[in-house]
């Protein structure tokens, strides 16, 4: 056998356990990067729920971020769940400088994070919560208020509708576009058995900055991307209010597209035969919806208009819609408002005479001219400057001044006011 000399064996040691220390330096380093950020957000949370977490998921080489975590509110017995929560760079020199960005308090240039096996239970104090500030559940033998146009879904429904829990994923995702400046930005929403939300947009150069802390105001958008599928919610919603009201679920989507052009025409605007044919499509869980916005200046959530008519919206934003992925080449038009002109009519003015007055209206007609009229067949004229529990003051206009006198209410007849 060929003996191996000392100093090969030495190298052999070296490229072995010198690779091992940078190796296990770089994973200390993420760990305690991971552990630090943990921390800091146990704190912040510290006031309003405790945070707990099962593992720290730190390698040199793929997602590292902490799994098993618990989050249980001050005020709830309830506890939500995330199975793990991971920021995914697979190159050593992204995530360290992913790190360095972290512990600078600087925002990173890009990210993709994600949660998931979000659970949040339906059934404990957490739901009653929702249940006391949402709005009330049906009463028997009436429709329950979610079944209508605009009215909110509550937890009761949810659970009459098989829902125990909310069960979803999040993944966010976003990069610095070195050429425009920009920000694209990706999130998607995944609701087991329910819905799927993916909105995409681009935060314009203006509006981008990374040597900061903290996030001021609200990033306005360029350009935006709303898209929704239904997983099951359509089809479940649908019987569930189909059941309540003694209905077939045909019967009750028909009601929906019903009300949804009735809100249309209660906002003036026509949506053509392709978009509601559209909305029935989706409404039946049968389709993905998908609403794109490009205004002409970029906007942010706070500051879409609000109250306004479809015709106007579709227009300032850019609004655009697919139906699975097939566009809507017709939205609609405003409605055509009938202008009714008013004949002008000349307003004759009203000749002024005495009108008997019952003397418990005479308070409106102060400094009106009267004719009072007493118990003793006198009749005083002039102002009615005051009246009370006891008397009426009235002022009459002499040359050169003018008087003022006292009559008592017993000795009143008759009132006479000069009025239309």
């Amino acid at each position: 056998m060929l003996a191996i000399s000392r100093r090969t064996r030495n190298w052999t040691i070296l490229l072995i356990v010198v690779p091992a220390l940078a190796y296990g330096a770089a994973k200390a380093v993420v760990w305690y990067s991971v552990r630090n950020s943990v921390q800091n957000i146990r704190e912040s949370l510290s006031p309003f729920a405790s945070l707990e977490y099962a593992k720290i998921a730190s390698p040199v080489f793929g997602s590292f971020g902490v799994t098993g975590i618990r989050i249980k509110p001050r005020v709830f017995e309830d506890e939500i769940s995330i199975g793990s929560a991971l920021v995914h760079i697979d190159d050593p020199m992204e995530k360290f400088n992913f790190l360095r960005s972290t512990m600078d308090e600087r925002i990173p240039t890009s990210l993709h994070f994600s949660l998931h096996d979000v659970r949040v239970p339906l059934t404990g104090d957490i739901a009653a919560w929702f249940g006391k500030n949402a709005a009330p559940g049906n009463t028997p033998g009436t429709s329950p208020p979610a079944c209508n146009t605009g009215a909110a879904v509550t937890v009761a429904d949810m659970k009459r509708m098989g829902y125990e829990e909310l069960v979803g994923n999040v993944v966010l995702d976003y990069s610095y576009d070195r050429r425009s400046g920009g920000l694209n930005t990706y999130l998607k929403l995944t609701l087991q058995d329910m819905a799927e939300l993916t909105l995409e947009g681009t935060i314009p150069a203006a509006e981008v900055v990374f040597n900061t802390n903290r996030v001021k105001g609200v990033p306005k958008f360029s350009d935006l991307s709303l898209s929704l599928h239904d997983l099951s919610w359509a089809s479940r919603f649908d019987k569930y209010c189909a059941q309540a009201m003694g209905i077939t679920e045909a019967q009750y989507v028909q009601k929906r597209m019903a009300d949804t052009r009735q809100a249309f025409e209660a906002a003036d605007f026509e949506p053509s035969p392709e978009l509601l044919a559209g909305l029935e499509k989706f409404t039946t869980g049968k389709a993905t919806l998908t609403v794109s916005l490009n205004p002409r200046d970029a906007v942010s959530f706070t500051q879409l208009p609000a109250g306004d008519d479809p015709a106007y919206l579709i227009d300032s934003l850019g609004i655009e819609v697919m139906v699975d992925g097939e566009p809507v080449k017709n939205l609609g038009k405003a409605k055509e408002k009938e202008v009714v002109k008013a004949e002008e009519k000349k307003v004759e003015p009203q000749e002024e005479t005495f009108k008997p007055t019952p003397i418990q209206q005479l308070p409106q007609y102060l400094k009106s001219r009267v004719q009072v009229f007493v118990t003793d067949g006198n009749m005083h004229r002039g102002y009615l400057d005051s009246i009370d529990a006891e008397k009426l003051v009235i002022t009459q206009h002499l040359a050169g001044g003018s008087a003022t006198f006292n009559v008592s209410r017993k000795d009143v007849a008759k009132v006479l006011v000069l009025r239309p």
